[in-house]
């Protein structure tokens, strides 16, 4: 019998579904109730980007463990939604990497 290098064992247990879930609302509710939004605080639009990211990280180990669970054998779908948010997740980093030098170069060429 031939084992799959990457097999991932799926949990069947609902609670951890439960816990994920509720992880990402909670981190959700918490991104909501931050300001730095609008881009003028630069560090505390990282820690909302931080926060999102646990938040979505959280939403797809959940909604992935169900799937997996109601289909009996996607497995690939769980290195694949996590390349998804890995992606996103990085394109919004690179954005704030973007505004925290462009801001770098307006102080240095104002003093």
């Amino acid at each position: 019998m031939t084992v799959p290098v990457c097999q991932v064992a799926p949990t069947t247990r609902p609670t951890h579904w439960i816990t994920e879930g509720v992880g990402a609302l909670v981190l959700r509710a918490d991104a909501d109730d931050d300001d730095g939004g609008d881009g003028r605080d630069l560090s505390v639009a990282a820690v909302l980007l931080d926060t999102i990211a646990d938040a979505a990280a959280a939403a797809g180990v959940a909604a992935t463990g169900g799937v997996i669970l109601a289909t009996g054998g996607w497995y690939w779908l769980d290195p694949a939604v996590a390349l998804v948010i890995a992606v996103v997740i990085g394109y919004r980093a690179l954005a704030l990497l973007r505004k925290v030098l462009r801001r770098l170069r307006l102080r240095l060429y104002r003093t």
